[in-house]
């Protein structure tokens, strides 16, 4: 598995009760994936671990209880406070049309539909109503909406997005 990609999908903040139990925040936009999690991979950045799933229960807003396989006292819990919740990048859900994973997102070039560059989409603030693209340009940064009326194309493959540009957007 040394060649897999992972997605993060939770962060381990705490333990819950006394039999290992995790406080797992969820980092996901569909966390009603977690029931369906037979194994996981837990991470800090430098180690990676394997672990079964036991059991996957919400706990408050977007908090959510795992058990897994061999974690189970307090002290074990809190080994793992602060690494997160892994899944191979092939173990992914499929989203519906024209929506997209933020990480695939995340530093695709942006060129106005005339194929003028514009810069390149920095970070994504995610809102009620839509979500606001932030994106970097040479002379500092600009916030587009993220709705069909601007977001004209995604092409993942070519790393590119256009948009439509009207007076006062940049």
């Amino acid at each position: 598995m040394e060649n897999t990609s992972y997605i993060t999908i939770g962060k381990i903040i705490s333990y819950w009760g006394t039999k290992g139990f995790l406080k797992v925040y969820a980092l996901t936009f569909i966390p009603d994936r977690f029931y369906k999690l037979c194994r996981v991979f837990v991470s800090n950045g430098r180690d990676r671990k394997f672990f079964e799933v036991q059991k996957v229960k919400p706990y408050k807003g977007n908090v959510w209880l795992f058990k897994l396989k061999d974690v189970d006292t307090i002290q074990d819990a809190e080994r793992l406070r602060g690494w997160y919740i892994e899944i191979p990048e092939e173990e992914k859900i499929s989203l519906p049309k024209d929506t997209y994973f933020i990480d695939d997102l995340i530093g695709l070039k942006i060129y106005s539909q005339e194929g003028e560059y514009i810069g390149t989409l920095k970070n994504i603030i995610e809102g009620l109503a839509s979500d606001l693209y932030i994106i970097e340009k040479i002379d500092g940064e600009a916030l587009i909406p993220a709705v069909k009326e601007f977001i004209k194309e995604v092409n993942l493959k070519e790393k590119k997005i256009i948009v439509k540009l009207i007076e006062g957007l940049l």
